[in-house]
């Protein structure tokens, strides 16, 4: 999940990024539990969080954790930290069939699923060098009191951008990146791909699923008609026992191929919204930048033709002229300012036109800072996809391989059997 890194800077051994804070700590959700309270009427589901040291010289720490305040955790850091690819969490709720879910939210199994993505949320989160710096990502470790209270006094929210204003200003921009179109496009088409490969997925596990009930059907028959036989009753016997052990068996590899390949191929399918998300900061940055380049633009034209129009009042020669503007209209109804009035008025412009050149240059500075950043944790990003890609991909051939191994030797042991009869 995380890259391994010979040392750092002082010699020592490392597993992960220099500054992750996994180098030093073990992060794990080990359970989860049913509770209920007496304000809220429905009951919900709590997380144990478990850290502790590596070198296991400090105390560790055990807290329960509600699915809320996992999301609270990733809005913050969202809000904090827009340039960064972060994880996603594992789903709330299911209403979503074509991904083969399961329909109650208390299902042990989807508990247990829910459970393992936590976890690895955690770890994606531990093992990135900057995400593990954070004060807040800690607390969510080891402070059990007064957690909620310290996000909330870092007011994330004020830093949070609305969808429907990145939207608008994506439709706006005048100078796109393409560098961050070409991560829309990737993101699009393989939100694309992964979602057809597990609609594909799906129906094949649909009919695996099928072929096992009937297996543990024929074991059955095997065994009812094993009672009225003499001379082949055992063999009917053993070979239903190991229809019945092809059934059973295979479906707890495919109950692993679950978590192994597919709820790992899902936390890519929602990675895509977080490479989104990072587009989306960035068109809005280039819009702002637009916004403060037309109004200094727009402030020094002003005052540009302000100065001229002065110099010509003090030549005695007429002033140059735009056309038909609010400003001669307004001129021809109540007459030209006084040579007083219009250097007030110069003056006031230059402060307007330095004030939005330091705003340009603070708004091109953040631009350019967050296209920097982000581009680093894309290329961290697209490592680790790599990577974990590879782990994913080497998992699912694994188990294929370990159910076909198993249906070879159940059929091995049948046709044993059968030739005793």
């Amino acid at each position: 999940m995380a890259f391994r890194k010979n040392t750092d800077s002082d010699g020592k051994k490392l597993y992960f990024p220099e500054g992750a804070l996994l180098n030093q700590m073990e992060v794990a959700v080990v359970e989860s539990e049913r509770r209920k309270s007496d304000i809220l009427k429905e009951p919900f589901i709590v997380y144990l969080v478990e850290s502790r040291a590596v070198d296991g010289l400090e105390p560790g720490c055990t807290l329960w954790r509600r699915y809320s305040e996992f999301e609270t955790l990733r809005n913050y850091l969202m809000a904090i930290y827009p340039f960064i690819v972060l994880p996603p969490l594992p789903e709330k709720r299911i209403n979503v069939a074509k991904f083969q879910l399961a329909a109650d939210k208390f299902d042990p199994d989807f508990i247990e699923r829910r459970r393992q993505g936590l976890e690895c949320f955690l770890l994606r989160l531990a093992s990135h060098p900057v995400i593990s710096q954070d004060v807040i990502f800690r607390g969510f470790l080891n402070q059990e009191v007064g957690w909620k209270e310290s996000v909330s006094e870092t007011n994330w929210q004020q830093k949070s951008d609305s969808r429907f204003k990145s939207i608008s200003a994506s439709m706006s921009i005048k100078k796109p990146d393409q560098r961050f179109d070409d991560i829309r496009s990737y993101s699009e088409s393989l939100f694309s791909n992964i979602t057809s490969l597990l609609k594909i997925q799906q129906k094949i596990s649909a009919r695996q699923q099928t072929i096992l009930k009937q297996h543990i059907e024929f074991g059955k028959l095997f065994s009812e008609w094993s009672v009225i036989e003499t001379e082949i009753g055992d063999s009917l016997q053993q070979a239903g026992h190991q229809m019945d052990r092809l059934g059973s068996q295979s479906e707890s590899i495919y109950n692993e191929e679950q978590v192994a390949y597919i709820d790992q191929l899902k936390e890519y399918l929602y990675f895509t919204e977080s490479l989104r998300a990072i587009v989306r900061k960035q068109y809005l940055k280039q819009f702002e930048l637009e916004r403060a380049e037309e109004a200094l633009a727009a402030k020094s034209k002003q005052k540009e033709e302000l100065a001229k129009e002065i110099n010509a009042t003090q030549n005695g020669t007429e002033a140059p002229t735009s056309g038909f503007t609010f400003k001669s209209v307004s001129n021809m109804l109540f007459g030209q300012d006084s040579m007083e009035v219009r250097q007030e008025k110069l003056l006031l412009l230059e402060e307007q036109v330095k004030e939005a050149e330091e705003n340009l240059k603070m708004v091109s500075e953040e631009a350019e800072i967050f296209v920097e950043k982000s581009l680093k944790d894309i290329d961290r990003f697209k490592k680790q996809k790599v990577r974990d890609i590879n782990e994913i991909m080497e998992n699912y051939v694994k188990t294929q391989y370990k159910v076909n191994k198993l249906g070879l030797q159940q059929w091995q042991s049948m046709k044993e059997y059968f030739m005793q009869m």
